[in-house]
């Protein structure tokens, strides 16, 4: 036999359990993507700050890299001219460390009213550039450095007075190590 529901309240409630249902479920999926959206916004606004502090540091870390480049090139050419001057010695046929000791002494050699600016020296001449208030002073500088023992001869190449304030001179020296 059939079943048939006499009672008309009962399906009156699974009605109403049904719309129940679908309005719980309606209001739980609005609910759920009011909620991603935000999620959405925040995790975006968030990342966008972070995008920029990331961005910033990129930009610093760059920075830093290029200049430590630079320094790294200029190590390079230090390290080269290093090598030359190597070069230069072992041409020479001589130890390191008579040409240093060679070369500290010249400084204790200069009168006070002499200034060498620049020194070159190309493995069997010192080429010095200075300023001096006399001619005299140089010679005296000449004579010192013609006392030292690598040293052949001192030529006064360049001699200009330059007013009141004294004169520019050159010297080449020739040296000779054993």
């Amino acid at each position: 036999m059939i079943k048939i529901n006499l009672l008309p309240w009962r399906e009156e409630r699974k009605i109403l359990a049904l719309n129940r249902y679908i309005a719980i479920l309606v209001f739980t999926i609005i609910v759920s993507l009011i909620l991603l959206v935000i999620a959405r916004t925040i995790i975006l606004s968030s990342s966008q700050v972070y995008s920029s502090y990331d961005q910033a540091k990129l930009e610093q870390n760059i920075s830093i890299l290029k200049n430590q480049i630079n320094e790294m090139k200029t190590y390079e050419k230090q390290y080269q001219e290093l090598n030359k001057f190597t070069g230069i010695i072992d041409e020479m046929k001589i130890s390191p460390f008579i040409l240093l000791e060679g070369l500290k002494e010249i400084p204790k050699l200069i009168p006070d009213t002499v200034k060498v600016k620049t020194g070159i020296f190309d493995g069997q001449l010192y080429i010095l550039d200075g300023q001096t208030i006399s001619q005299k002073e140089v010679f005296i500088f000449m004579e010192n450095l013609k006392a030292l023992t690598f040293v052949n001869d001192v030529d006064l190449q360049d001699f200009n007075q330059s007013g009141d304030s004294g004169a520019n001179f050159r010297l080449k020296v020739y040296v000779t190590y054993k």
